[in-house]
């Protein structure tokens, strides 16, 4: 199978869909005769050295990878998908190309180009809903762009990707006739063995307010243990200030260590000194129904036991609680006594952890990219 996925993202960047959607690409090599994937280019090194620095992997040889150069103004994105789309058309006159997909809404009307002009089978790969702002609670009127193309687009769709079941059932509910097939987040798996090293109540990513981050200060100041944080995210020095300070608000600074942002290479480094990690999400739609954060892969990754809100998506992606442990998102005192619990109980620590480390084998990227694959097969041998 030949196959391209498109993003339109900046590459590299510090978003999490670097992650992912690089991840992604390495991945599917491993299943395919050829992956073809677009991005926008963001910097001067060539592919293979931004997987190398970025990753400490090594570019395969049947990945190709485009960077094309555009303009970060507004409606630049038109200029960089008829780009794509008259690279694609040449790859379908060659015979080199079997299917597209891609995770930008906006790509979606030239996906259904590409399948009615040139019979291609086409599939997005959702990360968000936007189909009925009306259900959402969590998004403004901004995104009425991506309601329009979803309504107009998705029903026209070979297939839909979905991240988890939650997601697909939201989906299934407004596009019933649609193909939908689940594809989960993947992760990179390692040994992930116990070290006395490991100390830290740990969160990676993003500070963005809607992450909840500061109820980690606040619930680790009401636990008994007490434990030091270790906070892997930050944009730049005045976010990092700024957390600094609610550190020394709520709960005691000298036991905060805020890293700001990390490579993947750096990354494992500090995964392994995290002893338990947090998602301290706030109780909002997209949490509850359409989430799948990359840092509990990271931590599960490290065989690292998890402390997360009580919500669908989350109940789904750490199964009956056996890699982890659940709190109610409204109430702190329950994060307190899950924190408590984690770094008190040996018996229980080891029980989760020995669980996790059965459990991501099934998480690998490159078992990822296999259904992928396996979900578009029929579609291309029809």
């Amino acid at each position: 199978m030949k196959i391209a996925y498109v993003h339109n993202g900046f590459w590299p960047s510090q978003s999490p869909c670097f992650i992912f959607t690089t991840m992604t690409a390495l991945a599917l090599a491993e299943h395919t005769e050829k992956t073809y994937f677009f991005i926008r280019k963001n910097s001067s090194k060539s592919p293979s050295e931004v997987i190398s620095k970025n990753f400490g992997l090594s570019l395969p040889p049947n990945l190709n990878i485009y960077p094309i150069s555009t303009s970060r103004i507004l409606k630049a994105h038109k200029f960089y998908y008829e780009k794509i789309y008259k690279t694609l058309k040449e790859l379908k006159r060659k015979k080199e190309l079997d299917a597209v997909f891609s995770r930008n809404t906006t790509f979606l009307p030239y996906l259904i180009k590409l399948k009615k002009n040139l019979g291609l089978p086409v599939y997005f790969e959702s990360h968000d809903f936007f189909a009925d702002l009306s259900i959402r609670d969590d998004v403004d009127k901004k995104r009425k762009r991506e309601m329009r193309l979803e309504k107009k687009y998705l029903d026209q769709l070979t297939g839909l990707i979905c991240l988890h079941r939650t997601q697909k059932e939201v989906y299934q509910k407004y596009f019933p006739d649609l193909k939908i097939f689940i594809a989960r987040t993947g992760l990179i798996p390692t040994t992930g063995e116990y070290s006395v090293s490991k100390k830290y109540l740990g969160y990676i990513g993003s500070l963005d307010k809607h992450k909840g981050v500061v109820q980690i200060f606040k619930a680790a100041a009401l636990s008994k243990t007490k434990p030091p944080i270790l906070i892997v995210g930050g944009k730049s020095i005045d976010e990092i200030d700024q957390f600094r300070s609610y550190a020394k608000k709520y709960y005691l600074p000298e036991k905060v260590t805020i890293s700001g942002w990390v490579d993947k290479i750096k990354m494992k480094s500090y995964l392994a000194e995290i002893k338990v990690g947090i998602l301290p999400l706030e109780d909002t739609f997209f949490n509850r129904y359409l989430t799948s954060p990359l840092k509990l892969f990271d931590f599960y990754s490290y065989n690292i036991p998890v402390i997360a809100p009580d919500f669908p998506t989350l109940r789904e992606l750490i199964p009956s609680g056996k890699s982890g442990l659940f709190y109610d998102s409204h109430k702190i005192s329950e994060m307190a006594a899950a924190i408590d619990k984690l770094f008190s109980d040996q018996d229980l620590y080891f029980t989760i952890k020995n669980y996790i480390n059965n459990y991501k084998k099934g998480l690998a990227w490159s078992k990822r990219a296999a259904i992928l694959i396996d979900s578009m097969r029929p579609d291309i041998n029809e």
